[in-house]
């Protein structure tokens, strides 16, 4: 695992760099950004960085020896990783840090020079409301271990306790560049004819991108979100509340808002004259044409913007049928 695979994230990992070729390397880190964009695995090449015997500070880890590649797979004694519970809140309880994690911060390493903690997910993993297990975590980042590190990631840094993070040094990761997300998304085998979609849905998340390239159903997203343009175009009230109440019990249910708005931001596009190769929505160039001919880009535009607001409010946790019958309703008024 070498640091240059971390794609587009030069301020994290020239950070990173520099600090192992001072011999400066902070016994803590918060990686802090959203789900998908690298943080585990830059994690992971930081603990391939120090344990790898043909190491050096500008590519980290050879990504070729064993002990690269038991990192990569899990496998190292050195490297534990942990995050949260499957079920209930979610948290790492205290019986099972106190049982598993903490007899290794105790006695690794025990192969290499160094022993990495990562926490994936810290803020739920490690949650305010249940601190216990935070404030033991704490007592080790106080007196840490010499050879000892620790990585915690997060998509909220603000959700993590302050005590944790002002013994971690900061590093931030951005959201990955639609070019990025098409390399990782052909080398895992993905069709050209979805990888466009699957880029625009993704929100920058290679996660993301390759959760929904396995789904799969994105034809028949696009479909079900020109039948909804039309039902809202028919304004019939009845046919709005029922088409409103199945979409929010739809499990698919913000992928369809997702696709609405790449729908409604196509339709202005070839409103305005672009070529279908400028669509998020290739594969439905058709489908788009046509509806730009009965909506102006001016419409179009102002529909992918209601669309976005609903998005925002199921994102606060609002009545999900409500809201989805309001937009129904105000998308055949725009």
């Amino acid at each position: 695992m070498k640091l240059d695979a971390i794609l587009d994230q030069p301020g994290a990992i020239d950070a990173l760099r520099r600090a192992l070729a001072a011999g400066r390397l902070a016994h803590a880190h918060l990686f802090v950004g959203p789900s998908g964009v690298g943080k585990a695995l830059a994690a992971r090449a930081l603990a391939a960085a120090v344990l790898c015997p043909e190491a050096n500070p500008r590519d980290g880890g050879c990504g070729r020896c064993g002990v690269c590649r038991r990192i990569v797979e899990g496998l190292h004694p050195d490297v534990r990783e942990v995050g949260p519970r499957e079920e209930g809140h979610r948290n790492i309880r205290i019986e099972e840090f106190r049982e598993t994690i903490l007899p290794f911060l105790r006695f690794a390493p025990f192969e290499g020079r160094a022993a990495f903690l990562v926490v994936r997910d810290a803020d739920v993993a490690l949650p305010p409301e249940h601190a216990q297990t935070a404030n033991a975590l704490l007592k080790n980042l106080e007196e840490p271990r010499p050879g000892v590190y620790f990585v915690l990631t997060t998509e909220r840094a603000e959700r993590v306790l302050p005590t944790l993070r002002s013994r971690c040094s900061t590093l931030h990761f951005g959201r990955l560049s639609p070019a990025s997300l098409e390399r990782i998304l052909e080398r895992h085998g993905v069709q050209a004819s979805v990888r466009a979609t699957c880029v625009a849905l993704a929100d920058g998340r290679a996660e993301r991108a390759l959760q929904l390239a396995r789904l799969g159903g994105l034809d028949e997203l696009v479909g079900r979100a020109a039948a909804l343009d039309a039902i809202a175009s028919d304004a019939e009230p009845g046919a709005i509340v029922d088409a409103a109440h199945a979409w929010s019990e739809d499990e698919r249910r913000d992928e369809l808002l997702d696709v609405l708005v790449l729908y409604y931001r196509d339709v202005a596009l070839a409103g305005l004259g672009a070529p279908p190769e400028k669509f998020a929505l290739r594969p439905a160039a058709d489908t788009i044409a046509q509806a730009a001919r009965r909506l102006d880009p001016a419409a179009a535009a102002r529909r992918a913007l209601l669309v976005e607001r609903v998005r925002h409010d199921l994102a606060r946790s609002v009545n999900a049928e409500s809201a989805l019958d309001a937009l129904l309703f105000a998308l055949g008024r725009a």
